[in-house]
């Protein structure tokens, strides 16, 4: 067990902690992410990102410090930390970073602390690199980012609405709107379908299966208002002189809408996209139909899940897609164990 300390200046500004929480804030740290059975990065409220070692001797267990990502640390006294709100590990050990300015961030760790033996970590050792805006207007704060290394690329969503793409592949070049150039490193395509509103993204996931359209994968983006949204990843986008990767023919909207934001986005195998929102519903929706007209081919509410007394908080599903546990305001944990219904049918 290990904790932030409780004597830091609070970095989170009132305004993004309310696109974060809304009304109710258990005071938490933002988000916490874990490589391999050891590794563990925390993200607090003082801005930064915490790393320690899990070390297990039987059945004790203890964080061990490994100090901050210095890059995050301001170099002119008195000026705040950068906030992380949200971060991912990839099977690299890579671990991406959305932060309150708006940027991406990707942390490299040494390999001998990553893969090694239990090798300490000097944090001069590490090296963050910073993903260009892909625009002359400041950016947008990041609320939350997945990451697919099947595609090499991660999506961020923002308060702003915007969606963003980014292409995170070492040894081909695609065009990078922020230089308008042909790079392996950048952004490669922003959608906003909540601009009738001005609604925050709250949440974003990828999802892959063969959609009526020939594409084989797209983004889902959870909006503040409710709203989720589905939209193709245009599978030519390498060979555009424009980069172009979201088409708008391809974006469909789910019913019903959430009431409240949707806070947590996660994807389970075939195209099926789990959502929960502040309304304490779990909900299931099937991204594509079997419809041979594809403008009628619209997702397909399968059915929704309560009994959370407060807002749930996050939810997540196991490889196999079989699990999905889910967390709520109220203290409670969910698991929602669907193998168990193929195991009472292979019984039968």
């Amino acid at each position: 067990y290990s904790e932030h300390s409780d004597e830091y200046t609070n970095a989170l500004d009132e305004q993004l902690r309310q696109y974060i929480y809304g009304e109710y804030d258990g005071g938490g740290v933002l988000d916490v992410a874990m490589f391999g059975k050891n590794i563990v990065a925390s993200a607090g409220r003082e801005g930064g990102v915490k790393l320690f070692k899990l070390l297990e001797d039987g059945n004790q267990a203890e964080l061990v410090p490994q100090g901050d990502v210095q890059a995050l640390i301001p170099l002119i006294a008195g000026a705040l930390p950068i906030v992380v709100t949200c971060m991912k590990f990839d099977s690299y050990g890579r671990l991406y970073l959305g932060c309150s300015d708006g940027f991406l961030r990707i942390v490299h760790f040494p390999q001998d602390f990553v893969f090694g033996d239990g090798a300490d970590l000097n944090s001069q050792d590490l090296h963050v690199t910073v993903v260009p805006h892909w625009s002359e207007q400041a950016p947008s704060p990041i609320l939350s980012l997945d990451v697919s290394e099947e595609l090499e690329m991660v999506v961020t969503s923002h308060v702003n609405g915007n969606v963003c793409l980014y292409s995170m592949k070492e040894h081909e070049d695609v065009y990078n709107m922020a230089s308008g150039r042909r790079e392996h490193v950048g952004v490669i395509g922003v959608w906003n379908p909540f601009t009738a509103d001005e609604s925050y993204a709250r949440s974003v996931t990828f999802t892959s299966k063969e959609s009526l359209h020939g594409h084989k994968h797209a983004v889902v983006v959870g909006g503040g208002n409710g709203e989720v949204w589905v939209n193709d990843i245009y599978p030519e986008y390498e060979e555009s002189n424009t980069g172009e990767v979201f088409v708008d023919e391809y974006v469909q909207k789910f019913e019903p809408n959430h009431v409240g934001p949707v806070i947590s986005l996660c994807s389970r195998p075939e195209g099926l996209i789990v959502s929960v929102g502040h309304d304490g519903m779990l909900r299931m929706t099937q991204t594509w139909i079997g419809l041979k007209n594809p403008k009628k081919a619209t997702p397909w509410p399968l059915y929704g899940l309560g009994g959370y007394k407060k807002w749930i908080g996050s939810i997540c599903v196991d490889d196999e897609g079989k699990r999905l546990v889910s967390d709520g305001m109220d203290d409670a944990v969910i698991v929602h164990d669907f193998s168990a219904y193929e195991k009472k049918e292979e019984k039968q």
